[in-house]
């Protein structure tokens, strides 16, 4: 993984306007993206945030959120493969 950092992630308008919290949050996102393995996939990534919960991102690191995230996605695809299977 690559190592991110706000510059990285934010344009400079979008770090003057965002508070120190936001700006927080947006990087941990993007590097749990990148941990994940799908940053490339935004689409993706997407999909399984939206099924995590908001309290999620205050009580995980970048990398474990990474790793929950590569889960869910595995076990998703296991659960189609296995219902297209049957």
């Amino acid at each position: 993984m690559s190592n991110l950092t706000m510059r990285d992630t934010l344009a400079s308008e979008a770090y003057e306007t965002l508070s120190t919290t936001e700006r927080r949050r947006t990087l941990k996102v993007e590097q749990a993206k990148e941990y994940s393995g799908f940053a490339a996939y935004p689409d993706t990534c997407r999909a399984i945030m939206e099924h995590l919960p908001t309290d999620i991102w205050d009580r995980y690191t970048a990398k474990q959120l990474g790793e929950i995230m590569h889960i869910a996605h595995t076990a998703y695809i296991a659960g189609r493969n296995e219902k297209a299977a049957n």
